[in-house]
């Protein structure tokens, strides 16, 4: 019962952290659980499933053409079939979750649109 209730409080830290410390809380977790398939440059490419699709390349800005924060989100919340992408509810909180999303963002997004 503690250690949820320490997931949970640093959850509500993470939502009420400022834009720089939740970005790099997401850095963290994505350090820790998306490297392995999308590498630390984001540049993916890896095919994890036998006939499944590759990794995409974060750094592609046709990637993020396609994407909202919400569809993002939805992705991480379920996963994606056909693929390695593991759904990530019940193992990071929402806000774990928009921290990801934030620093990916800020990480490989294009800088001179508004990705959102």
């Amino acid at each position: 019962m503690a250690a949820l209730l320490l997931i949970a409080g640093a959850a509500v830290l993470i939502a009420a952290a400022p834009a720089s410390k939740r970005t790099e809380e997401g850095g963290k977790i994505f350090d820790r659980s998306c490297v392995a398939c999308h590498k630390a440059d984001g540049s993916g490419g890896l095919r994890l499933v036998p006939k499944g699709n590759p990794s995409p390349d974060l750094r592609k800005p046709a990637f993020w053409a396609e994407r909202t924060d919400s569809s993002m989100r939805e992705t991480l919340r379920k996963g994606v079939s056909k693929s390695a992408m593991p759904a990530f509810k019940g193992v990071l909180k929402p806000a774990q979750i928009d921290a990801v999303i934030l620093y990916m963002r800020e990480r490989f997004a294009p800088k001179d649109k508004d990705c959102k």
